[in-house]
């Protein structure tokens, strides 16, 4: 696993073990959390990794993801990170790993994501990510961000344990410049 540099499109803050991003599965994409075999302080931009790669959901994929096969790992619409699976490992064989799976159905899981997705792709150029400068939203690009607002509270309505989509909620009400509400999801 290589996380991307910032002008490759990766993070420009510290990578930190424990790192939530999403993990594409086939057209989908689901939580995980990144935890180096070796011992790190910070992962290093454009060096590989052996990582573990909890799943919290996996039971909701089965055989989707296999040995050999590359992935990537996003923040939002963007590539952060990308590798090959080198092993599948069942998180009660590993201490300190957990099974987290919830009770979702697949139908839920799908809508779920197609929500998310869906949100994503309205406000890509919309939200403020790592201190850049952006105008004022115009009222198009307010009608998107109350669009994808809708659909991240659908998301979590699913899924209340969802991060992702609560980060993505407070960055829409950072850019619509309502920050007492964008606290609470950012605090997650």
């Amino acid at each position: 696993m290589s996380f991307l540099a910032p002008e490759a499109g990766g993070h420009s803050k510290p990578i930190l073990p424990g790192i939530r991003p999403q993990f594409r599965v086939g057209a989908f994409f689901t939580s995980s959390i990144v935890m180096p075999v070796e011992a790190v302080e910070v992962f290093e931009r454009d060096r590989p990794y052996q990582v573990l790669i909890e799943l919290p959901l996996a039971a909701h994929y089965p055989d989707q993801v296999r040995a050999g096969m590359m992935i990537q790992l996003n923040d939002g619409n963007r590539i952060v990170g990308t590798g090959s699976v080198e092993d599948i490992v069942e998180p009660e064989a590993l201490p300190g790993m957990r099974d987290s799976s919830m009770n979702l159905n697949r139908e839920q899981i799908e809508q779920h994501d197609r929500f998310y997705k869906e949100a994503w792709t309205l406000i890509a150029d919309e939200v403020i990510l790592e201190g850049q400068q952006v105008p004022a939203p115009n009222w198009l690009a307010r009608l998107r961000l109350n669009r994808a607002k809708a659909l991240f509270e659908k998301a979590v309505a699913i899924n209340p344990d969802g991060w992702n989509a609560m980060f993505a909620l407070g960055k829409i009400e950072q850019r619509l410049g309502c920050r007492p509400a964008a606290a609470p999801c950012h605090s997650v």
